[in-house]
């Protein structure tokens, strides 16, 4: 299970970067810069086809669906499964201000705090229940054999994955908009 954690780590590592980069680009947004809407959108499309489109697909046809089977853990599994769908509206509502066209106006700006900071919000909490609670739990029910073919299966998963050039993305915005803290 070594090897799932290590993975898993990393990928939060670097999701909690942008996150935290996302809210350096908020704060200092100027609402007519002409290249506002191109960077959110940016953000966006980290956050949906790296995030939800790879990170949480492989959670969830390889990690949790192979927790699942153990300990009783299909519940939390379902529940884990279930935030990643519901943070889908917060993203598309983040599209739908960064296809816009000029300024943004008041009502996107306000739009855009409320769901950038319920996106963020939502999603370090979600990774905090794996990091904290589920994983570390998980290291402990499953048999040696199991935790060695979520591994192998992991492996394959992500040896097979295009996600390169979402990470060099992710790389771009934290260097242009570094996290505060």
């Amino acid at each position: 299970m070594g090897e799932v954690m290590d993975w898993l780590n990393a990928e939060h590592r670097l999701i909690g970067r942008v996150l935290a980069s996302l809210g350096t680009f908020l704060s200092g947004l100027d609402p007519a810069a002409p290249d506002t809407r191109l960077v959110l959108g940016e953000y966006v499309e980290f956050f949906l086809r790296y995030v939800e489109g790879g990170h949480e697909r492989v959670e969830e046809e390889v990690i949790f669906s192979g927790l699942a089977e153990y300990g009783g853990a299909a519940g939390p599994m379902a529940l884990l499964a279930e935030e990643h769908r519901q943070r889908a509206g917060r993203l598309a509502a983040l599209a739908e201000v960064a296809r816009g066209e000029g300024p943004l106006d008041e009502a996107e700006l306000e739009r855009l705090a409320e769901e950038a900071g319920m996106y963020s919000s939502h999603l370090r909490a979600h990774i905090l229940k794996e990091d904290r609670a589920l994983l570390p739990l998980a290291e402990t029910l499953l048999p040696e054999e199991r935790a060695g073919r979520i591994a192998a299966d992991l492996a394959a998963f992500t040896g097979n994955s295009a996600q390169a050039d979402f990470v060099a993305l992710a790389e771009s915005l934290v260097e242009r908009y570094p996290p505060l803290t």
